[in-house]
C-alpha cells in the first residue's frame, strides 16, 4: 500500500446523510474532496444490510482505487471483499 492512500481516513456515519442522499454518493463526494481510504462503519445494521449497504460503496471506492475498509464485522468485510 502506498503511503499517500493514508492521508485522509475518512469514517462513515449513514445518520449524518443529507435527505434523498445514499452513502455511496457520501462516500463519492468525500473522495472527490479529498479522501484517500473509507472505513464503513455501520453498528445498528443486520449483516444482510450491512453487507448490501458494504456492497454499493465497494463499488464506488474500487472506481476510484481507494482503499476500504469495513468495522467489527468480519463476515461484511469477507462477503464485500473489502481491503481490511
Amino acid at each position: 500500500m502506498d503511503t499517500n492512500m493514508l492521508q485522509l481516513y475518512a469514517v462513515t456515519d449513514s445518520q449524518w446523510l443529507k435527505e434523498g442522499q445514499t452513502l455511496a454518493e457520501a462516500v463519492e463526494a468525500a473522495i472527490k474532496g479529498g479522501v484517500t481510504m473509507v472505513q464503513l462503519r455501520e453498528k445498528h445494521l443486520d449483516d444482510e444490510a450491512f453487507i448490501a449497504l458494504a456492497k454499493d460503496v465497494k463499488k464506488v471506492t474500487d472506481a476510484y482505487h481507494i482503499p476500504f475498509l469495513i468495522n467489527d464485522n468480519i463476515n461484511v468485510c469477507q462477503a464485500c471483499d473489502a481491503d481490511g
